[in-house]
């Protein structure tokens, strides 16, 4: 089967459905495109010689959880305790920003996420041509349970949700987002590593299947770097197909597609019948070794709106549904009564391309709502948020994010934005990157922080004072596409109310006047 088959195959079902597809992604993806050790080779790293390794695999079983948990313990004692790892104690003070490990995984936990992060982050990756294509793809979210962060640095405008207890005590809106349910080098007491890490997953399985149902019947589910018989899908696939009558049952059998390699044999798709018990479910197979027509199938899906920005849209209603406090945020009015709602904030609706509704909509529109479309934008009038929206917030608000709209009127000078009588009193850097910069951090980043690369201060510092060193750095340093990466990635924090988002909204505003402000 050549390479078009495959894609109209693989096109055609996707059509079928309404909903753009979800990837489920396993450990072969991130050994397919930066060969990353599977988990047997990864633990052997950190035994002391391939002998240790075999005496844990003997003891253990073979199974490698129980491996793990017997490595760990070993592995505390000598990273704590022997001269050769001094130097990695001594990262981990200057790194962890003065949290401490936890117990006695936690050693281990944490050299596992410096080597992965330093893998993930050396930006070589093969078959590129393939990733490329992936960086395109039309999909609502991704499912995953490995560490790395190659997902997040392909899709970084995705929400991302770490272990199953975030996944399970948040709201996420099914698009736009990464559920990285075994954890995340990022975080290294999430990963599920040991025994009782598997053991409590295993526990919290029918709650996770209970909040990923829907994905599973409503949207094709594209597994990627899976082996037909792998646990965790076993495992997962299990606990909702328990819960499914035959008709969504039957639903949910024409939405698995597996991807796998097929190891120098000619390309092919197949059938193939998970059993579970006295049920069972039929998926799709598709063998090759060029995964990149797979993509192009799923990059042909078509999506109306950009899937940021459908996902803020799904967020604001939720908000707004959900709460049990009394509101006047949401109204049903008829059109001509339209601008006498003065409390109006969100217009829904064919009238929404008014004149009244815009009007109405603009000037309830929350600085939070600016940070957001910086980021992920929400193609607001830039000319009805300067004269509208920016003098509606209240003078004690300094920074807001407004050389974008600024731009997007064609103000790119001071004597036009002098000519322009648009009120941004306080609000201008008259001094350059000064106006964003914390006078306190000014030492510190002088002595911790000076002369690194952004990259760097990432991993050295905790994200609320990376955000306030990250100003100070020489533009010969400063990589502005990694800092839009580092603000989406931190996006929770923004919206967050209070003091603990100051760092990331003044940080926000250095990006929008590096990215598009102009001399004054």
């Amino acid at each position: 089967m050549n390479s078009q088959e495959i894609e109209n195959n693989i096109l055609s079902i996707l059509r079928a459905t309404s909903s753009s597809p979800f990837l489920f992604v396993g450990s072969g993806f991130s050994r397919r495109y930066f060969n990353l050790p599977q988990w047997d080779e990864l633990l052997k790293k950190f035994c002391r010689d391939e002998d240790e390794f075999d005496e844990l695999m003997a003891t253990a079983s073979q199974n490698l959880p129980n491996v793990a948990t017997l490595l760990a313990e070993r592995y505390h004692d000598r990273w704590w305790n022997e001269n050769g790892f001094s130097k990695n104690r001594d990262n981990f003070k200057s790194l962890s920003n003065g949290k401490k490990l936890s117990n006695k995984t936690s050693a281990l936990r944490w050299e596992i996420c410096g080597y992965i992060n330093n893998l993930s982050k050396s930006g070589k990756y093969l078959l590129e041509d393939e990733i490329n294509v992936l960086k395109t793809i039309n999909i609502d979210g991704i499912i995953t349970t490995n560490w790395d962060g190659l997902l997040e640095e392909i899709f970084p405008e995705h929400e991302v949700y770490i272990g199953q207890e975030d996944l399970l005590f948040s709201n996420p809106q099914s698009v736009g987002e990464i559920y990285k349910i075994h954890g995340c080098a990022s975080d290294h007491e999430t990963l599920v590593l040991t025994a009782d890490d598997y053991s409590n997953f295993h526990r919290l399985n029918p709650y996770l299947a209970a909040k990923l149902i829907t994905i599973f019947v409503e949207h094709p589910v594209v597994f990627i770097g899976y082996s037909m018989q792998d646990e965790n899908i076993i495992s997962l696939l299990s606990s909702i197909v328990g819960v499914l009558d035959q008709e969504k049952l039957t639903k949910l059998s024409k939405n698995l597609i597996f991807l796998q390699r097929a190891k120098g044999a000619p390309s092919s798709i197949e059938g193939y019948t998970l059993q579970f018990g006295n049920r069972s479910i039929p998926t799709t197979v598709v063998k090759s070794d060029d995964f990149s027509p797979v993509y192009q199938a799923i990059s042909a899906v078509e999506k109306k709106i950009p899937v940021r920005l459908l996902r803020l849209y799904k967020q604001q209603f939720y908000e707004i549904v959900s709460s049990t406090q009394p509101s006047k945020r949401m109204h049903v009015v008829n059109e001509t009564e339209l601008s006498k709602e003065k409390e109006v904030q969100f217009v829904v609706g064919l009238s929404v391309a008014t004149d009244a509704a815009s009007r109405i909509g603009y000037k309830g529109i929350k600085v939070i709502d600016l940070f957001v479309d910086l980021l992920i934008d929400a193609n607001y009038k830039s000319d009805l948020i300067l004269s509208d929206t920016i003098p509606n917030v209240s003078a004690a608000t300094k920074y807001i994010p407004i050389f974008k709209h600024l731009r997007r009127v064609q103000i790119d000078n001071k004597s036009a934005l002098n000519s322009s009588g648009y009120d941004l009193t306080g609000r201008l850097p008259l001094k350059g990157a000064e106006f964003y910069q914390t006078v306190t951090y000014k030492e510190r980043y002088k002595r911790d922080a000076g002369g690194l690369s952004f990259s760097q201060i990432q991993r050295k510092f905790d994200p609320s004072v990376a955000a306030y060193l990250i100003p100070f750095m020489p533009e010969s340093l400063l990589d502005l596409s990694a800092l839009e990466k580092f603000l989406l990635k931190n996006i929770e924090r923004i919206k967050t109310q209070g003091a603990s988002s100051t760092p990331f909204r003044k940080l926000a505003c250095f990006y929008d006047w590096k990215v598009n402000g102009f001399d004054l």
